[in-house]
Parts: structure tokens; C-alpha cells; sequence
């Protein structure tokens, strides 16, 4: 006969667990968890900022083809309820989600245009655009430089379109993607997700922390005006 306690028989006959094997089992799962936390969520945010890259380069081409059908002036107002506006009217843009980062946590969750007005408005886009801001001024049109940017995510304040670039300090950023960086489509159709500044450089460049998404080699033409048609933020 077992000289075995009878309730450790009885356990070791039922095949069941400790109390200690299953909290061991679970600080396992624990671990595996957290670092599994950390790629995953990198992929998302990665994932986000790509689709904002290539939505921007979409709107921008949106717009090159509004500027085809009116005599190389691109969409223009005082914000970019505007140009939303005039690219949805215009059937250049079916879906008004398109103006919409899944990210951004400023813009409005209605993404329909008004049924009574057609009017798209600034509060439902997390993208700014480059126009004149004002009527009767000179405006974006066909012969704009390459490097002009022509639609970005939203939400930096005290930027303008000027030789010489936009620096927004990495820790004040308040844009969709903050201080991870911005998306950009210029008028080239070209698109980047631009990051922070890895150095300190003398010369005027973007220093360390900073994001820059206006190109060192744009400069404004003489007698243009470049401003911000901002989106949800108003900045």
C-alpha cells in the first residue's frame, strides 16, 4: 500500500495542475505576450503611415487631373474643406473617407458630404493642402515646381510654403503621426513618409529631432504666394 498522502494520490490520479505549474505557465504566456506587443504594434503604425503616404500621392493625383480639366489650376479656398469640396464634386474623388486617417484623433468621423450644400468640410480631413488661402490670388497651378508640397497630413501650426523648408521640432509636433513624421505627396507625384532629422548640420539643414517636409531646393517663384488650406486641426 502507497504511503503517499491521499490527496497527492488523488492529484496525481486526476492528472491535474498546481497552483504554482499554472502561474508558471501563465508568466510564460505573459512574456511571450509583451514581446510579441512591441513588433505588432510597430507593424500597425508602420502600416498607417504608409497608407497616408500613398493616400496623399492619390489626392495628389486627384488634383493633377482636376488642374487637366481647368486650364492648370489646381483646386484652391481657404481650407481644405475646399478643396475637398471641389474634387468631390468634380467626380474626381468618389469616396470622402479618402480625406479621413484612420490615426488621426482631430478630424470628424463624418465623412459624408452634406446632402442639402455638397460642401466637404475642413473638420472631416486629416490633410492640408497648398494654395493661396485668399481670393483673387496667384493659386497652385501646372507650372509649380516639382518640389512644391502639395498635400500632407494635417495638424502643424506655424509652417509656410517658403526656400528654405518647413522645420517642425520633432518634440512639438502635432501632426496625425505627431513626432514619428509626415506624409507628403509634392506636385512631382512623387510621395515620402518623412521622419526626424538623425543629425545636427550647420548649414541650415534640418538639425537633430526635426522633420522637414518642404525639399532644401524649392524656392517659391517671384510674385507667388504659397499657403496652408488646413484640415482638421486649423493650424
Amino acid at each position: 500500500m502507497s504511503n503517499l498522502p491521499r490527496s497527492l494520490s488523488a492529484a496525481r490520479r486526476t492528472g491535474g495542475f498546481t497552483l504554482v505549474e499554472l502561474l508558471v505557465v501563465i508568466g510564460i504566456i505573459a512574456i511571450l505576450a509583451g514581446v510579441a506587443l512591441g513588433p505588432i504594434t510597430n507593424g500597425i503604425k508602420k502600416a498607417q503611415e504608409s497608407g497616408a503616404m500613398q493616400t496623399c500621392r492619390t489626392l495628389a493625383l486627384a488634383e493633377f487631373q482636376y488642374q487637366n480639366d481647368q486650364n492648370g489650376a489646381y483646386p484652391d479656398g481657404t481650407s481644405a474643406g475646399d478643396v475637398g469640396t471641389a474634387l468631390i464634386n468634380g467626380n474626381y474623388i468618389s469616396d470622402p473617407g479618402i480625406f479621413w486617417i484612420a490615426a488621426d484623433k482631430t478630424a470628424s468621423g463624418t465623412l459624408k458630404k452634406d446632402s442639402t450644400t455638397t460642401t466637404f468640410v475642413a473638420a472631416n480631413s486629416s490633410f492640408d493642402f497648398s494654395g493661396t488661402g485668399v481670393a483673387g490670388g496667384t493659386g497652385v497651378g501646372s507650372s509649380a515646381p516639382d518640389q512644391l508640397p502639395l498635400v500632407w497630413d494635417e495638424g502643424d501650426s506655424g509652417c509656410t510654403l517658403t526656400t528654405g523648408g518647413c522645420y517642425i521640432a520633432k518634440t512639438a509636433a502635432t501632426g496625425v503621426f505627431g513626432s514619428d513624421g509626415k506624409a507628403v505627396a509634392y506636385h512631382s507625384n512623387n510621395a515620402f513618409f518623412r521622419t526626424p532629422a538623425a543629425t545636427n548640420d550647420p548649414s541650415g539643414k534640418p538639425q537633430a529631432n526635426q522633420i522637414t517636409f518642404v525639399d532644401q531646393s524649392f524656392t517659391v517663384p517671384t510674385g507667388v504666394t504659397y499657403a496652408v488650406l488646413p484640415g482638421a486641426s486649423g493650424k
